[in-house]
């Protein structure tokens, strides 16, 4: 997890607003590569030569009906844990709200997680004009933080019967 991975390859100080500030330890920098060798995929210069160059592509996009509420409350939380230096609520309040903006949400019962998908995702929905509008024969490399996604994603594009790759791991 983040936290496992701060504690480990960082150095914590409290910051003026309470929160916390994070300093990599450049010493443990060989270590963190041989930890993640195995776990990334690595090319050599040669064969990046004929990739297209990086596009960002900013949209706004509107709020969904059904998440407002979610997402007002999660803003709140976050305000509050921040104001209260709460580094655990803080984090749990950003993913929450990451989640929202991503079309779902995820509740926690006693012994499993369930997601909750929104109707209405025009995240989603702008990805889907973006892919539509590319010219025939080109590819897109969509990136995403969340398994669910991957699989939110998949299924609509399985749905308008678009070939497609999904990894994740």
């Amino acid at each position: 997890t983040i936290g496992f991975y701060r504690e480990v390859f960082f150095s914590k100080k409290q910051n003026f607003w309470g929160g916390y500030e994070y300093d990599f330890r450049k010493k443990l920098l060989p270590e963190l590569k041989r930890i993640i060798k195995n776990c990334s995929i690595h090319y050599s210069i040669d064969e990046l030569l004929d990739l297209p160059p990086k596009e960002y592509v900013v949209r706004s996009i509107r709020v969904p009906d059904a998440a407002k509420g979610y997402i007002d409350a999660a803003t709140k939380a976050l305000q509050t844990a921040c104001r209260e230096g709460a580094p655990h609520l803080i984090e749990n309040n950003y993913l929450k709200l990451r989640q929202l903006s991503s079309g779902f949400m995820t509740v926690i019962g006693d012994d499993n997680k369930v997601q909750i998908e929104f109707e209405d995702n025009p995240k989603l929905e702008a990805l889907v004009e973006l892919i539509e509008a590319m010219p025939q024969g080109c590819k897109m490399v969509v990136f995403h933080h969340f398994v669910y996604t991957n699989a939110l994603i998949s299924k609509r594009l399985t749905s308008l019967k678009v070939d497609h790759a999904r990894v994740w791991g």
